[in-house]
């Protein structure tokens, strides 16, 4: 059937009749021999049962008197039918009593039992086999048989004359076929030859394009009908294709004029958009120029003793330029999020330590209002994730934000939870409230920009309307989902989901500087060399760095830092991008190519800069910067900065029983004392609520470390051992946090047997560790 969807209208006629021609013929031929075989058969059955009956008649009174000569006599006068090859007398016990055998000395082999069947009947019987008819005739005298009399014919005469009449049916049949065969092709000529001589106009336009052809069919049959409509129709399409013609040219002309003055405009868009972007990032840099001397001579500023109401203007100018810096930061990532040009930035991170630390800072200003503030992190199956942790953490503060916000009484909730979907796995966040509510009919436009549920929300609560538009966007980026409910004067449900790429058997992520030689480093004192050229923005960082117990070197220009990397060696290198002379990005690449002969070679560069373009960050990670502080920054961000970069080497101790030699600090008094002057009012809330949490999660991580030391859980050491080495780093636990690095080294490795002799340390350690933290907590009061 497919075959013939290829085959021509011609060939699919003539396959067609000479099909049925076939069928038709085979038919009636099928019948005419099965007929006439009937007949033949018929005729020689009546033949030998006349025939039959006559020769018993005849037979008779010699089988009565028991006379075999007069009955074979009589059997011979079948000689005159040359088809009779075999005739014979039974008696009525089966035995021959006489016998004539024709000149074809034909076999036939009498079955005993027929002829007792005969007797026992007295029926005359005529069978057929392949080529020869048998006759069985009972002998009958006054009612009793006397004997049977059995002929065998041969019927070649029958055969003969099927086998003429055969020929005949054949001959006749192909005789048929032929003359069907001319007829088929006469027929189909009547319906192809028109069917062509359209098909050739129809070709002659299409390849030509000359829509003056006209068909020329002479008949007054449907084809003809066919052929005057078909010239109707491409007469109407030439008509159209000559109007179609003059309006394409028209159009034509109208399109260029249109094309050029087109491409004017998108000229003037694009240096509009140009401009756009160079003010944003003018702006940006010469707005958080003096906001990066605001914040941080006022973050300054809170590490002196002041009396209440100083300390109180210093934190008003402090919140005043974070809420600026917000603002500011707020339009920016709007603005790059409306021209397409947010990028995100997919590395490794700790998915429950970002929701507790982020959580954590806003735990205090809940706790100021009087709310209940409760974070509830379902079980994980992960620890480690990919996604941009950056932009999460952005999501969250605003979401928790707004939530603290618009609560005057009651509580926040903070739920995270994880499912798969397919094969992707979500992370779902909520933000629960007991505030003011949305109206049902603002839920719509909650996440427009610009639009806040209700005019009096700006006047009473303050806010740009960016912030939801900026999560909403934020997270489409992601491939996430995020909506809300809400019941005016009863609380709201903010909530958002998020694909993230679970890290299975993958060393967690670092928090310190990692070497060529997978050496992990502890902070430690160091020198500094700032390349600035803006004279606050230079006193800013020294006292800053000077606060946090470093030496610092400040030089005014690119060429001035090559200089002094030439000639001294520093620990870090902090590096402006707008500077006379000589710019950031050419000193920092100059530096770079100096290579091992220069002293600073291995110095890591940091870019110092507040232009805020995406294109300044690779430009210095493409000359050689190690990382980018943006302006303004505040003591707590350059503290963590140095900690990341500025390490000493801390390998695999050969010797594990050493380490019990050594008595370290338990306790350093650094990180503890950056928590408390980021704490609002002095107060020491923020302090003491995460060292409740770290006293309350380090027994559960001990435990957890020396049952899979106990079980050779390797993977169970090695995760426990990192979380309690990161929750010890960030409060100073030095001792703990030691202990926890070299079991954390020693899993990574497969070595559980000799960090065993390590885990008998950490309780004892934990226990000095917790009274050092609360001797410090008394300390602040």
């Amino acid at each position: 059937m497919n075959l013939m969807n290829f085959a021509s209208i011609r060939t699919k006629l003539i396959v067609s009749m000479l099909a049925i021609a076939i069928l038709v013929i085979v038919i009636i031929s099928t019948s005419l021999i099965t007929k006439q075989y009937a007949i033949t058969k018929e005729k020689a059955e009546q033949s030998l049962a006349v025939l039959s009956d006559i020769v018993a008649s005849n037979s008779l009174s010699a089988v009565i008197f028991n006379d075999p000569v007069s009955a074979e006599k009589t059997l011979s006068a079948l000689i005159a039918q040359p088809d009779i090859v075999h005739a014979a007398i039974y008696d009525i016990t089966g035995n021959e009593f006489a016998l004539y055998q024709g000149s074809d000395a034909y076999q036939v082999e009498t079955d005993r039992q027929e002829l007792i069947n005969i007797v026992s009947s007295k029926k005359k019987l005529i069978k057929f086999n392949r080529d020869s008819a048998y006759s069985y005739t009972p002998l009958i005298s006054e009612g009793e048989i006397v004997g049977v009399l059995q002929i065998t014919d041969n019927m070649k005469s029958q055969s003969q004359q099927l086998d003429d009449y055969l020929i005949l049916v054949v001959s006749t049949s192909v005789f048929a076929f032929f003359a069907s065969l001319l007829v088929m092709f006469w027929l189909q000529s009547l319906f192809t030859k028109p069917l062509n001589t359209l098909l050739h106009v129809i070709e002659q336009i299409s390849n030509k394009k000359d829509y003056s052809q006209r068909v020329s069919i002479k008949s007054h049959d449907e084809f003809a009908q066919l052929a005057q409509s078909f010239n109707v129709m491409i007469a109407e399409v030439d008509a159209r294709g000559r109007q179609l013609e003059a309006i394409n040219h028209d159009l034509e002309n109208r399109v260029s004029e249109r094309t050029f003055e087109l491409q004017q405009t998108l000229e003037l868009a694009k240096k509009a958009n140009h401009a756009k972007s160079e003010f944003l990032a003018v702006m940006s840099h010469e707005i958080r120029t003096p906001l990066n001397g605001i914040i941080g001579f006022s973050d300054l500023l809170t590490s002196f003793e002041l009396t209440k109401e100083v300390s109180n203007t210093v934190q008003m100018i402090n919140d005043s330029a974070q809420t600026l810096l917000v603002l500011l930061n707020e339009v920016l990532d709007f603005s790059k999020i409306d021209a397409n040009k947010m990028d995100l930035d997919i590395r490794e991170f700790n998915l429950a330590d970002l929701v507790t630390f982020t959580c954590q800072s806003h735990k205090v200003t809940a706790q100021k209002k009087n709310l209940d503030f409760d974070v509830v992190i379902s079980p994980l199956k992960h620890i480690n994730y990919l996604g941009d942790s950056l932009r999460i953490r952005q999501i969250i503060n605003n979401l928790i934000s707004n939530a603290i916000k618009f609560t005057r009484q009651g509580s926040i909730v903070i739920q995270v939870s994880e499912h798969v979907e397919a094969s992707d796995t979500f992370i779902t966040f909520t933000i629960k409230d007991t505030g003011i509510g949305i109206a049902t009919t603002k839920l719509d436009t909650i996440f427009t920009p610009f639009m806040q549920a209700d005019n009096s929300i700006t006047r009473e609560f303050g806010g740009t309307g960016l912030g939801l538009a900026i999560c909403q966007q934020l997270v489409v980026l992601m491939n996430g989902r995020y909506g809300v409910e809400s019941t005016l004067n009863e609380g709201s449900d903010f909530w958002f989901s998020i694909p993230l790429v679970p890290v299975d058997n993958a060393l967690p992520a670092k928090e310190v500087f990692i070497t060529n030689d997978s050496v992990e480093g502890v902070y430690r004192k160091s020198t500094v060399l700032v390349a600035e050229d803006n004279a606050v923005n230079q006193l800013v960082v020294k006292s800053l760095l000077e606060s946090l117990g470093h030496q610092c070197e400040i030089v005014n220009n690119g060429q001035e830092a090559i200089t002094r990397a030439k000639e001294q060696k520093f620990d870090i290198i902090f590096m402006d991008y707008h500077m006379p002379l000589v710019d950031g990005i050419v000193a920092t690449e100059a530096i770079t190519k100096l290579g091992e002969s220069c002293i600073n070679h291995q110095t890591p560069i940091i870019a110092l800069t507040a232009d805020i373009q995406p294109n300044v960050k690779r430009l210095f990670r493409q000359v050689g910067a190690k990382d980018t502080l943006l302006k303004p920054f505040t003591r707590q961000n350059l503290s963590e900065c140095l900690n990341k970069w500025v390490f000493e080497p801390a390998s695999l101790p050969e010797n594990v029983d050493a380490i019990d030699d050594q008595e370290p600090l338990v306790l350093i008094d650094g990180p503890l004392n950056d928590i408390y002057q980021i704490s609002p009012d002095g107060s020491t809330d923020l302090v003491k609520s995460i060292v409740d949490m770290y006293l309350q999660n380090t027994p559960e991580l001990i435990t957890s470390i020396i049952r899979g030391l106990e079980d050779k859980n390797t993977d169970q050491v090695f995760k426990s051992a990192h979380s309690l080495k990161s929750s010890s780093a960030n409060l100073g636990a030095i001792k703990i946090q030691t202990l926890a690095s070299q079991i954390e080294l020693f899993a990574r490795n497969d070595h559980l047997s000799d960090a065993n002799n390590l885990s008998d340390s950490l309780l004892p350690a934990f226990e000095q560790t917790t009274a050092a933290l609360l001797l410090k907590l008394e300390g602040y009061i």
